[in-house]
């Protein structure tokens, strides 16, 4: 039986080369109705994201914050990577709500659109990535824990709002809209997201090479206050495997 220095010097050499990688397909999709009183919402949500994880470098030590003992350099190994890589991101979402803003007898009218890819006369340089997956491995405890990357794009957003109902002084007012490229759009951006999604952990064992990551979601769509946020279905297929 070996000693638990030697055991832990042998654990904390595992792995400590070549690079881990997979393919990334996240997906969020649903559509529904809801009303509160005045206040109505309908939401079409329709999102993909495919890119491929590639963590090229290893550090030891921890690298996510709040990790217990972080800077033991026996203890943990973080994969990281050398540089961020594409992503092709779909969006085709509208959600309309009707209601109150702040006096319930002045009703507002707002109508969002999101798209991705943008339209070739609007289409920035940037096309999107993934920025910043980390994997981190706890030899000591035998655990993995997988921090969420950031998927983000440039996307066409709309946002309009009319004023449709109340006095004069409301409906009178001109509608307000917003009609623009945002180059930093990220896949989970104007959704509730559970604390599952940022934080994945699991068992691993010394010598292992491979890491199911592929996960079931409830997001919710951010609805005006009144109305219970709309449910959606999000799902994310990941298969970690370690290359020599």
């Amino acid at each position: 039986m070996l000693a638990p220095t030697l055991a832990l010097c042998l654990l904390a050499q595992s792995g400590s080369s070549g690079l881990w990688s997979g393919d990334l397909i996240f997906t969020v999709k649903g559509e529904g109705s809801t009303k509160n009183g005045t206040s109505t919402a309908r939401w079409k949500i329709d999102r993909e994201v495919r890119g491929r994880i590639v963590l090229d470098r290893m550090d030891k030590g921890a690298t996510i914050a709040g990790t217990p003992d972080g800077k033991n350099l026996a203890r943990y190994e973080s994969w990281n990577g050398n540089a961020r890589q594409p992503i092709q991101m779909r969006i085709n979402d509208e959600v309309i709500q009707r209601g109150p803003l702040f006096n319930p007898k002045e009703i507002r009218r707002d109508t969002l659109r999101v798209k991705c890819p943008v339209s070739p006369e609007r289409a920035p340089k940037f096309k999107g990535e993934i920025g910043w997956p980390t994997l981190q491995i706890d030899l000591k405890e035998g655990k993995f824990l997988w921090d969420a990357p950031r998927l983000e794009a440039p996307v066409e957003y709309f946002f309009q709002r009319e004023f449709v109902e109340g006095p004069k002084s409301w409906t009178s007012k001109p509608t307000a809209v917003k009609d623009d490229v945002r180059l930093d759009y990220q896949a989970i951006f104007d959704l509730n997201q559970p604390k599952e999604w940022f934080k994945i952990s699991g068992a691993f064992k010394p010598g292992q090479t491979e890491l199911v990551l592929s996960r079931k979601f409830r997001f919710t769509v951010m609805l005006m206050a009144g109305l219970a946020p709309g449910k959606v279905d999000a799902e994310m297929k990941l298969v970690l495997r370690k290359q020599p």
